[in-house]
């Protein structure tokens, strides 16, 4: 038995018992339509609703006839073609989707909504919204500003594709976001940054006796997300074999550091520090005396253990020491091509920077001097010698 019909059974009972049982019905019945998937309830009860006309099991039980009646109000046994302002359909609905996401993704999404797509949409028709209307906003507004475009119309997409995927979309008209949508093309801003591994060595032997180095070793070594290097304690690290268990990230968030999960299920990864890795962790370890539930970033939740922070402090520290740096993001960028380089195979550069998708890790690797020097010499070896 499909989830969404098995709920729909449970639900029903439900709602008899209470009959049954001479409880508050109206009240159970708004809680229960709420919790099950509205498209299958609606289904279920469409051989006994007509547009709002109640069945006669229902009129024949005053609360929950209210209830039936008040759920008919809210559209939630009916369906309302498409009259549905943007505004309304994301603050009613659409804002719930939030609750599964990771906070930095919320963050994101609701900052572009609010700076670009709620001045200009929130006070139409979702089903008005046409190609000629996207393309004007994307060519006028974003001028100065082509990847606030990206996102921006990301958004927008976003919510009319799941204004339809809730029935708040007339079938009769097309999504717009199928068609000839033109976003501003963005400008090249050449290959990631990335460190050589002399630069890598050189940076490792620098910033040792330095307040953040653990989180430095880490991220250099494994290529960690900066939340993954930040959310990293003690007792993830097998200092006897290397392994370490990525279990969750921390990012600064609306003026606080938060604890989250992983991005993705494949995130959730053992990762290994290589020999010289355990033995500079071991060390730092026996000095700070550890325990392992304490964070290798510091002590105090907060302060100490604080990714922006640690950010700001690593580009000081670096150019203080003439140390050659990138920001800790671009760790992943300098792990992928040096592993590349190093002739690792290509899917276990993916499976260590937990993607799912080689074409994802492709997109953090760049080619040096070095590689495409002996790249070409080989080329012209074989062209040489025809």
């Amino acid at each position: 038995m499909p989830s969404c019909w098995a709920s729909l059974v449970l639900t029903s009972a439900r709602i008899l018992r209470a009959i049954h049982a001479r409880r508050p019905t109206a009240t159970v019945l708004m809680t229960e339509i709420k919790t099950c998937s509205i498209y299958a309830f609606r289904s279920f009860l469409a051989p006994h609703v007509r547009a709002g006309v109640t069945t006669p099991e229902v009129a024949q039980n005053p609360t929950l006839a209210y209830a039936w009646d008040r759920a008919n109000k809210r559209g939630i046994l009916t369906r309302k073609e498409g009259k549905m302002k943007l505004g309304a359909y994301y603050n009613e609905t659409y804002a719930l989707r939030y609750l599964s996401l990771s906070p930095s993704t919320v963050q994101g999404y609701e900052s572009s909504y609010h700076l670009h797509v709620e001045p200009q949409w929130a006070d139409w028709e979702m089903h008005e919204i046409r190609v000629r209307h996207i393309n004007t906003w994307l060519a006028t507004a974003f001028i100065d500003n082509p990847g606030g475009a990206d996102k921006a119309y990301k958004v927008l997409r976003q919510i009319l594709r799941s204004a339809m995927a809730d029935e708040c979309y007339p079938d009769d008209v097309v999504d717009p976001t199928t068609r000839g949508v033109r976003l501003p093309r963005k400008p090249w801003r050449g290959e990631p940054q990335h460190l050589t591994p002399k630069e890598v060595k050189k940076l490792l032997l620098g910033v040792q006796g330095w307040e953040y180095e653990p989180v430095v070793v880490c991220g250099v070594w494994m290529g960690l997300r900066r939340c993954e290097a930040c959310g990293l304690q003690w007792g993830d690290i097998n200092l006897k074999t290397g392994l370490v268990h990525i279990r969750r990230g921390l990012q600064y968030i609306k003026g606080q550091v938060v604890e989250t999960g992983v991005k993705t299920h494949r995130s959730m990864r053992p990762h290994m520090l290589p020999r010289t890795g355990v033995m500079r962790m071991r060390e730092i370890k026996r000095e700070r005396r550890a325990r392992p539930t304490d964070w290798i970033m510091g002590v105090e939740f907060g302060a100490d253990v604080n990714p922006d922070r640690y950010a700001r402090r690593l580009r000081a520290y670096c150019k203080r020491e003439e140390l050659a740096c990138v920001a800790p993001k671009y760790f992943r960028h300098t792990f992928s091509t040096n592993h590349d380089r190093a002739g690792t195979k290509d899917e276990y550069i993916q499976k260590m920077m937990g993607h799912e998708e080689f074409q994802t890790t492709y997109r953090y690797m760049s080619l040096d001097e070095d590689v495409l020097r002996e790249a070409q010499r080989a080329h012209e070896r074989l062209i040489l010698r025809a």
